[in-house]
């Protein structure tokens, strides 16, 4: 099975944020594992602690208890027949001694000549942690100051581009660092500028405004949607990424089908684009199908066709000699094809509004 994995910390992520290290992932890790955590292994490994002896598998513990009832059924039998039968000896714990007064006392004593001597080591004790952090203190007096390094230069700025005032008023107001890296913005920084940023293309439909129909296409499909959502907002440079993900772990009478994400702009709602992934080509066609008929019914794009009509032509040569980027239908196309052979394909596709990989500058 193939996951993706956050180069920095190793832990699996879906998009491009790993929550993990909170890092925005631009190139993640493909891995295939074979293990699956949290999970009870296959019934067909019985050789383990859990279901018996970890060499052989025998139950040894219940296969005595079940000899013991034996014994007991048969002793019950002979002795309404007027017999008697043997029972082998089962050792029994052996009954603790009772305490004696004297016992008491002793252990009381015991008690308060330990505490006695904790008291008088106790300043002694503190006495020469004290001498041992003065001579400390007075060898690194002696220790000559390590070099101050040089400041870095600062990167040079991008030509012909300037952030907006308002922009630099909230950018300053950034909370404590141990809740914030350097380069991140809270929601309520960036919802306070209510501009869009400049790193995505942005759709002007606003997905809280079409959330109805979304829900309206899951229905029409057999569908539902588990809600989740969370955000990265960054900034580097003149650069800026404002992006909240609003995620729906889609499932039917048959259990899970896949994610399926809509992309947005975290100070304006716009929508940024569409992600879904999942194991299965059936899942993945009827997600594609649900991204299609959503995006027909918003404008969002250009009309498209069914999902796997898509989802093939996206498989073309691509934008910048990288297979899986495409511009179609008005949209940047990133797929991922599964692997010759692959065991449990994976699959997975982004359509998003062009800005991203391509340049709509010019």
């Amino acid at each position: 099975m193939k996951k993706i994995v956050c180069p920095y910390c190793d832990q699996p992520i879906d998009g491009k944020y790993c929550k993990g290290c909170r890092r925005i992932v631009w190139k993640p890790k493909q891995m295939e594992i074979t293990y699956y955590l949290n999970e009870h292994h296959p019934e067909n490994e019985e050789h383990c602690q859990f279901h018996g002896d970890i060499l052989t598998g025998d139950m040894v513990e219940a296969k005595k208890a079940e000899i013991r009832e034996r014994m007991l059924e048969k002793q019950r039998e002979s002795a309404a027949k007027g017999k008697t039968v043997s029972i082998p000896n089962v050792p029994r714990k052996q009954q603790k001694p009772k305490k004696t007064a004297f016992t008491k006392i002793k252990t009381g004593l015991i008690i308060y000549f330990i505490i006695v001597f904790i008291g008088i080591l106790a300043p002694i004790i503190g006495a020469v942690f004290d001498a041992v952090s003065d001579m400390g203190r007075r060898v690194e007096a002696f220790v000559a100051p390590e070099p101050v390094p040089e400041p870095m230069e600062a990167p040079l700025a991008m030509e012909n581009v300037t952030l907006p005032a308002e922009l630099e008023a909230v950018l300053e107001n950034v909370v404590a660092e141990e809740e914030l890296e350097e380069w991140e913005r809270t929601d309520e920084q960036v919802k306070a500028l209510g501009e869009a940023c400049n790193g995505f293309g942005h759709s002007p439909v606003v997905y809280e405004e079409v959330e109805p129909v979304l829900m309206f296409c899951m229905d029409e499909l057999g569908l539902e949607g588990e809600y989740d959502t969370y955000s990265y907002n960054q900034v580097m440079d003149h650069y800026t990424w404002f992006e909240t993900t609003n995620e729906y772990v889609l499932s039917d009478e048959n259990g899970y089908v896949g994610i399926f994400e809509i992309n947005t702009d975290t100070a304006t709602g716009q929508i940024h684009g569409i992600s879904m992934y999942t194991h299965g080509e059936e899942e993945f066609f009827r997600m594609a199908d649900l991204a299609m008929e959503f995006m027909n019914m918003t404008g969002m794009s250009e009309t498209v066709p069914d999902g796997r009509s898509f989802y093939e032509e996206s498989l073309l040569d691509g934008l910048q000699d990288a297979p899986g980027y495409r511009l179609q239908y008005g949209m940047e196309v990133d797929t991922l094809e599964p692997e010759p052979d692959e065991e449990d394909p994976f699959y997975k596709m982004s359509i998003y509004v062009p800005g991203y990989y391509t340049d709509i500058t010019e």
